[in-house]
C-alpha cells in the first residue's frame, strides 16, 4: 500500500513539474482542400480543438488531391 502512494505521489509531482507544452495533432485524410467535407467539418473542427484548449492543442491538416 505504501508503495502504491509513493508510485501516485512520485508520478504526480513529476506531472506537474513539468511545463506545459502545446502539441499538434496530424490529420490525414484523401479528400483535397476544397473538398466540401474539409471545409464543413475538418478545418472547423481543427479550429474549435484549438480554440477550446486555449491553443494547447492544434491540429496540422495534410489534405489529399480528390
Amino acid at each position: 500500500m505504501k508503495i502504491k502512494s509513493f508510485a501516485i505521489a512520485a508520478i504526480s509531482a513529476i506531472t506537474l513539474a513539468l511545463p506545459a507544452q502545446a502539441e499538434t495533432l496530424s490529420l490525414a485524410y484523401f479528400m483535397g482542400a476544397n473538398h466540401p467535407m474539409n471545409k464543413a467539418f475538418l478545418t472547423p473542427m481543427g479550429e474549435m480543438i484549438a480554440e477550446e484548449t486555449g491553443g494547447a492543442l492544434t491540429v496540422e491538416h495534410y489534405p489529399g488531391v480528390l
